[in-house]
């Protein structure tokens, strides 16, 4: 049976790999509780005569979380507050999302949605924000998520699978990485 590719994404990276997600993942733990997902996995554009991807690569997945007040590494590279994700806007995509460079002037996907409210005194009283930051550095993505209010920072280098809501933003606007390290 031919591979068929569920929904391509990420182009152009180092290696010439795709991120793909052929179907749904795991349901994930959020602040929340639960989440649903969609897997990801890394294919080569190159095709085989079957028209099968050539290699394949499964994302190897590792989290961390950071105090905020001690900064944290994501993709690689230190950043001293989470306002260093987002230093320069490149493309306003609507109302809860960017498209920025961070302070070293790689590429990030910024997507930001409000705190669940539960009742009504939640929804007049209650402004917190999920925001999650998006880089495609080196053939692999990595997921930073800080909660407004909390005292941490949550990183996924390299997750194997993406929570639904933000894997559908990025398809929706058609969001592509930068070649190699992504610094454009």
């Amino acid at each position: 049976m031919p591979f068929r590719l569920f929904r391509a994404l990420l182009s152009g990276t180092r290696d010439d790999m795709v991120l793909i997600s052929p179907g749904p993942g795991k349901s994930l733990k959020t602040s929340l509780g639960r989440s649903a997902s969609y897997k990801l996995l890394w294919v080569s554009r190159e095709l085989d005569g079957e028209g099968r991807p050539l290699r394949q690569r499964e994302p190897s997945g590792q989290r961390f979380s950071f105090p905020v007040k001690r900064g944290f590494i994501a993709a690689g590279r230190r950043y001293g507050h989470i306002r260093q994700l987002r230093r320069k806007v490149v493309r306003d995509c609507g109302f809860k999302c960017d498209l920025c460079r961070d302070v070293y002037g790689r590429e990030v996907l910024y997507i930001i949605e409000r705190f669940p409210c539960f009742d009504s005194y939640d929804y007049l009283y209650d402004n917190r924000c999920e925001r999650w930051f998006l880089i495609c550095s080196g053939g692999a993505l990595t997921r930073v998520k800080y909660t407004d209010g909390t005292d941490y920072v949550e990183v996924w280098e390299d997750p194997p699978e993406l929570e639904f809501n933000l894997w559908e933003q990025m398809l929706s606007l058609g969001w592509h990485a930068q070649k190699g390290d992504g610094n454009g």
